[in-house]
């Protein structure tokens, strides 16, 4: 679900905002070194009709948030931020594209100012990135191994419990072979 963060007092223009936010990146840069990837998607802005049409055959889509982090954190494949300024709402077709990024994993966020959208990026790379360890754990068994451990809804298990489950598997089938 979008996440909306209102900022504590007043927001310059969204350019100028845009530009705080970016400084403000390259000062913490050596403390979240994934906030080289985070760029920002020049969708607004006034242009003239032929311009517009150009760019719209490119492949520019109106409602594209301004910020993207393509970076999974938590249970979120990146974070998108639609960056506000002034008394500035989404547009309907803003909050449609960000309805479908929730809708594919992504976190969504609208924030009005740069130190809101600032803080919510830190909280953001703050989480920690969830790894399945079981599911990793089976990705490097051999087949045989995968369909011995494959259990549906079975808990993870330690290397001991692992291993003790292949002994008498093997004294099953007949021991090992000297």
């Amino acid at each position: 679900m979008t996440e909306y963060r209102k900022a504590k007092g007043q927001t310059a223009l969204e350019s100028v905002e845009q530009e705080c936010l970016m400084r403000w990146v390259q000062f913490v840069a050596s403390k979240y070194p994934e906030l080289e990837m985070l760029y920002h998607i020049p969708n607004g802005g006034t242009r003239n009709k032929r311009e517009a049409e150009h760019l719209r055959r490119q492949g520019v889509k109106a409602g594209v948030p301004d910020l993207c982090l393509p970076v999974p954190r938590g249970d979120f494949h990146g974070l998108y931020i639609e960056l506000k300024a002034k008394d500035n709402t989404p547009t309907e077709k803003q909050k449609e594209w960000l309805a479908k990024l929730d809708e594919q994993g992504y976190k969504t966020a609208v924030c009005w100012g740069w130190e809101t959208a600032a803080a919510l990026i830190e909280e953001y790379l703050r989480k920690e990135q969830q790894v399945d360890k079981w599911e990793r754990l089976m990705a490097h068994l051999s087949d045989w191994q995968q369909d011995v451990f494959s259990v549906p809804n079975a808990k993870p298990v330690s290397g001991y419990e692992m291993l003790g489950a292949v002994m008498e598997i093997v004294e099953e089938i007949g021991g090992l072979k000297k």
